[in-house]
């Protein structure tokens, strides 16, 4: 189990992506403005693509993706760090992570594993994150 103290800065960046990520269903009018012609990416997004991106190859971590991800990016992401790191393999895949996990069904089960995730994200990082309030499954 790794402890604060002891996570890279690209897992430190993916545990951030988690506790600001969105989810699909949010009030538009929280969601970051952008331009068709000229984009402008965030730091943020610049900063998680780098060093989530030299942790993990796949999924793709894609400007469109991060600033909005669906429940399948964010359940292939925790995959990949898990295989990686072995961050949260006993709380999120009960200490086996198969070759191909299936993702949670039902908007419950989503639910409770995103809460889960923030919650030893949270742990790890010795910060706050807020219970799920909105989610669209």
């Amino acid at each position: 189990v790794l402890r604060p103290r002891e996570l890279s800065e690209a897992q430190r960046s993916h545990f951030r992506l988690v506790l600001r990520c969105r989810m699909p269903g949010d009030d538009a009018e929280d969601a970051p403005e952008a331009s068709a012609e000229t984009e402008e990416v965030e730091d943020w997004i610049v900063q998680t693509q780098t060093n989530l991106g030299a942790l993990i190859t796949k999924p793709r971590l894609l400007t469109e993706r991060l600033r909005k991800p669906p429940f399948r990016f964010l359940f292939d992401i925790a995959v990949e760090v898990t295989r990686q790191t072995g961050f949260g393999l006993d709380e999120l895949f009960g200490g086996e992570l198969q070759a191909k996990p299936a993702p949670p069904n039902s908007r419950e089960e989503k639910m409770a594993f995103l809460q889960k995730w923030l919650d030893i994200t949270a742990l790890r990082l010795e910060s706050h994150a807020e219970p799920l309030s909105k989610i669209s499954v």
